[in-house]
């Protein structure tokens, strides 16, 4: 496991953008839906580590939703 030596980390909660262009913003349902269905192994065993690897200062509507609906809490 790779370490990092950080003090603060900085939530800016600005919108999505890639390459400047704005994401259509997803529904919690629509979010818990796709996240649900990944079909692909992998890829549902990676999504869920990202998410459950987010700080848990990270408190979002969204995160509340996934933590309910498919029990992926932070990994402490």
């Amino acid at each position: 496991m790779i370490t990092k030596d950080i003090d603060a980390v900085i939530w800016t909660g600005l919108p999505c953008k890639f390459y400047g262009v704005d994401f259509v913003r997803y529904t919690i349902d629509q979010v818990i839906d796709y996240l649900s269905n990944i079909v692909e192994p992998d890829i549902k065993k990676l999504a869920e580590e990202y998410i459950r690897k987010a700080p848990k200062q990270i408190d979002t509507d969204y995160r509340r939703a996934i933590e309910k609906a498919l029990q992926w809490y932070p990994i402490t």
